[in-house]
């Protein structure tokens, strides 16, 4: 069958018509759908941001109480006095705390008050009487004027015993002292005492050490200080035996004086124990009896505590 002209136009037609048409995208060529346009964000508003704060300074939980020293005079011979330790003992200069002649003093030392270009710091007068009013001693004391007029006499108050005293003349040496002592005994004045006072006097003070083979060495100081040369020791002197630093001085009368220079917890060690021997408690039946006042405190303290936990029991 042979195609007719009309068939022929309409073939024609048809192809043109898909020619025309555009092609359809493969799927490997396929684009991605453009994305949808962002919408304007706000822009970010400035934050303030708060000073910086300074760290904090640690505080201590606990504040240690500042060291507290307690100075004791001591009763001494005012010209020289033996100071010696079971260890030894160290002698230093006041000021740098270097030890002074010897490392250490292994026999012990003597201190020597020296004076140098002046007399005797030392006076001797005799008391005659010891009152507690003062009106009594200023009576007694017109008294010994009357009788020995060409003596000085004072009155020397005592505020520890709280008495004045009537005192005669003025002497250098004790010696000197024993004749008005006589002469009073033959007035008819009993129990009369040859008595020491120091006077200011000048010219230069130092202290003299002599060791345990009577070698000297004269200082240039008119105090030093002693220590014990093994932590812990006692330095002791004829008197007594003494915890921490002595301290040896001259003082303006030309007296050696001794002080005794130790923390507040060592004096306590050395004070509280003699207390506490005095104390005696009353004999009682409590099974604390004859226990020290702490001891008693926490014992009647842990029976009340119990006593407030327990109930009430029945008696039988």
């Amino acid at each position: 069958m042979r195609p007719t002209p009309r068939s022929v136009l309409f073939f024609a037609l048809a192809l043109a018509t898909v020619a025309a048409r555009p092609e359809a995208p493969r799927p490997s060529q396929a684009q991605a759908p453009p994305a949808p346009a962002a919408s304007p964000q706000p822009s970010p508003q400035p934050v303030s941001t708060p000073a910086a704060q300074p760290a904090p300074t640690p505080v201590p939980l606990l504040n240690a109480a500042p060291s507290q020293r307690v100075r004791i005079g001591l009763t001494n011979d005012p010209v020289k006095v033996r100071v010696f330790a079971d260890g030894g003992l160290v002698v230093r200069d006041p000021v740098k705390h270097a030890p002074i002649w010897k490392k250490r003093f292994e026999g012990g030392v003597y201190l020597v008050s020296e004076l140098s270009g002046t007399e005797t710091g030392l006076l001797y007068r005799v008391q005659i009487a010891s009152y507690a009013s003062k009106d009594q001693a200023e009576a007694k004391q017109v008294e010994i004027q009357g009788l020995l007029a060409k003596e000085k006499t004072v009155l020397s108050y005592n505020p520890d015993r709280k008495s004045w005293r009537v005192r005669v003349g003025e002497f250098r040496s004790r010696e000197d002292a024993a004749g008005l002592v006589q002469r009073l005994n033959d007035e008819g004045f009993n129990e009369l005492w040859i008595t020491e006072e120091g006077r200011s006097v000048g010219g230069r003070r130092r202290i003299r050490l002599v060791d345990n083979r009577w070698n000297n060495f004269l200082t240039g100081q008119d105090r030093v200080l002693l220590d014990p040369a093994r932590p812990g020791d006692l330095l002791r002197t004829e008197q007594g035996s003494y915890r921490g630093r002595l301290e040896a001085r001259v003082d303006r009368a030309g007296n050696l004086r001794l002080i005794n220079e130790l923390e507040m917890e060592e004096y306590l060690k050395g004070v509280v124990p003699n207390e506490m021997r005095r104390w005696r408690p009353a004999p009682t039946s409590s099974p604390i009896s004859g226990s020290s006042p702490r001891t008693a405190m926490t014992f009647a303290t842990v029976r009340s505590a119990r006593s407030t936990r327990e109930p009430a029991r029945s008696t039988p």
